[in-house]
């Protein structure tokens, strides 16, 4: 079974957090598994923009790091730059990847090989990796 958890970014303290996603009043937020009590923390702490909330994929790269909705990844033993974007279907409930270049499915995490792929950045962060020289104005969002 595959864990359920997800990352966001805070701005207030500038860094990424994972764990349980929840909205309240609108406003979008991510705990950890533990809170601890000092210092106290505020609820500014735990929000995040809903932008950038991505669902851990239950997948791991060539290092053994969380695959992220969002992620960027590349195929280490291709010997070609070309990077693939995390994206969640929820009409299937699956993982899908998607050719930069093409815009097009490239695998399931059936076909998914760990040890070929490796995340270089995510598209929040590292928006100049969804650029290609073919398609300079491509761009999954």
């Amino acid at each position: 079974m595959r864990t359920i958890k997800f990352r966001g970014y805070n701005a207030k303290n500038r860094k990424w957090l994972y764990g349980y996603y929840f909205v309240n009043r609108g406003e979008h937020f991510i705990t950890p598994d533990e809170i601890y009590s000092w210092p106290y923390p505020s609820a500014d702490d735990f929000l995040v923009d809903p932008e950038s909330i991505g669902q851990f994929t239950g997948l791991h790269d060539i290092n053994g790091k969380e695959i992220y909705e969002g992620d960027i990844i590349k195929k280490v033993t291709y010997p070609f730059d070309s990077h693939y974007v995390v994206k969640w279907d929820a009409a299937y409930c699956s993982v899908k990847f998607y050719d930069v270049s093409f815009f097009k499915f490239y695998l399931t995490p059936h076909d998914f090989e760990t040890t070929e792929f490796e995340i270089v950045g995510n598209i929040h962060e590292n928006p100049e990796l969804l650029k290609t020289k073919d398609h300079e104005e491509d761009n999954v969002q």
